[in-house]
């Protein structure tokens, strides 16, 4: 490995970088990458030990259904508000971002099992908006606004912009998450067209959940202009998160090249997938070589590319790429971490927020190479958390150690 030699302060400094190299798996974060549906009705008995049985280490995410039909035409009681939040309990002590979705309907009838009355509707959305707002920081995406079939904003009375405007602004001014710089959670809805109702009505940062990806053409019907609303979905995925589930619809994956399909979920910027729904493509896609890829490539996926002393030796540099579908939304910090060979461990803050940043677009991060500590032998690692929490992000970088990619050594 060659060896870089910079002079600052008097100090001479003997910089060897490691060999750069991207790891082969999958890499476990948050808030992206595969997820299993676990549906709920309330009102009925509620079994999270069954429940537990389906977590997987593996999976960061899961998406919560919760079926609030058997209370359609009168307000929630408390008893049934009780029974939704032993569910988010559950999933948040076990570690998991939830992608929370609550409909009246579970079985494709939503015109006879919503509310007869608006109202109601709007109650309803009322009293959801403040129960999740205490659960903000667990929730990563809220999606739909109660109607349609499944909770999927179709086949439903109130699926017009006039109904679906006011619900947006009831769960954005409810669960007081209207600040798109500062979202506690993001909201989500079916299609571009929904999107951009909502959009010109609510503050929140709102992305798109298309349940019929890789189904057609137009993905049965989510888009009305397909190259228009691609870009669209693209553009507002950089500060949102999109996701869904794919379909074996009409075969038309099979007549896909495998290049045109990880082309699709790269426009969509897809950071969120079902791994249960539908097993009949992904099991093709899996037989094409495709899975694993999309897997590994699901939201955001971090590599350090490079780390040297520029500038005639001021300034140390890191230069990062994101080879995922999609950014991180939320805000995260990062360090140059230090571990001596004297056993002293030095953390050294970066001015580095890799939150809602294209995944094309280049990333370089430097510091004051006075900044580090003199005299100093050891190795330099990078550590990157979730600010809200201190969580960790994995880089997919081959040499690491507890999660910190090795940058190299000085001394």
């Amino acid at each position: 490995m060659a060896s870089l030699f910079n002079i600052f302060s008097k100090n001479k400094i003997d910089f060897t970088p490691v060999k750069f190299a991207e790891c082969e798996g999958v890499v476990y974060n948050p808030e992206r990458g595969w997820y299993k549906i676990f549906p709920f009705v309330i009102g009925n008995d509620i079994n999270l030990t069954e429940a537990g049985y389906s977590l997987t280490d593996s999976e960061s995410l899961v998406l919560i259904r919760i079926d609030i039909g058997n209370y359609a035409d009168i307000e929630l009681p408390e008893e049934a508000l009780a029974q939704m939040r032993t569910i988010l309990d559950f999933f948040r002590d076990n570690g998991k971002d939830i992608i929370l979705r609550v409909t009246y309907d579970s079985e494709g009838n939503a015109m006879v099992r919503e509310p007869s009355y608006f109202g109601m509707v709007e109650k309803h959305m009322e009293q959801m908006a403040r129960l999740i707002k205490s659960y903000a920081g667990n929730i990563f995406v809220y999606q739909g606004l109660l109607i349609g079939n499944w909770g999927e904003m179709h086949t439903s009375r109130y699926a017009t912009d006039k109904y679906i405007q006011r619900l947006a602004q009831l769960l954005g001014n409810e669960s007081g998450c209207t600040d798109s710089g500062t979202n506690m959670f993001y909201g989500a809805v079916r299609t571009p067209a929904k999107h951009k109702a909502v959009s010109s009505c609510s503050n929140m940062s709102i992305g798109i959940y298309d349940d019929a990806i890789l189904a057609s053409e137009n993905d049965l019907g989510t888009y009305l202009n397909i190259a228009d609303e691609m870009a669209y979905e693209s553009a507002k995925g950089v500060s949102a998160p999109n996701g869904g589930e794919a379909i074996y619809g009409e075969a038309y994956a099979d007549r896909l090249t495998d290049r045109q399909i990880i082309e699709i979920f790269e426009k969509k910027r897809i950071t969120y997938l079902n791994t249960q729904y539908d097993r009949r493509l992904l099991d093709k896609l899996e037989k094409r070589g495709l899975l694993s890829v999309i897997g590994k490539r699901l939201g955001y996926r971090y590599i350090v590319q490079k780390a040297a002393f520029v500038k005639g030796g001021s300034i140390f540099e890191i230069t990062i790429k994101n080879v995922g579908f999609a950014p991180i939304y939320r805000d995260t910090e990062s360090f140059i971490v230090i571990e001596a060979e004297d056993g002293n461990v030095y953390n050294i803050p970066l001015k580095l927020n890799l939150a809602r940043r294209v995944p094309e677009e280049g990333i370089a991060v430097g510091i004051t190479a006075d900044v580090l500590p003199k005299n100093v032998k050891g190795k330099l690692y990078l550590k990157t958390v979730r600010s809200t929490d201190g969580r960790q992000i994995v880089f997919a970088n081959t040499e690491s150690k507890d999660g910190n990619s090795l940058l190299g050594e000085i001394g």
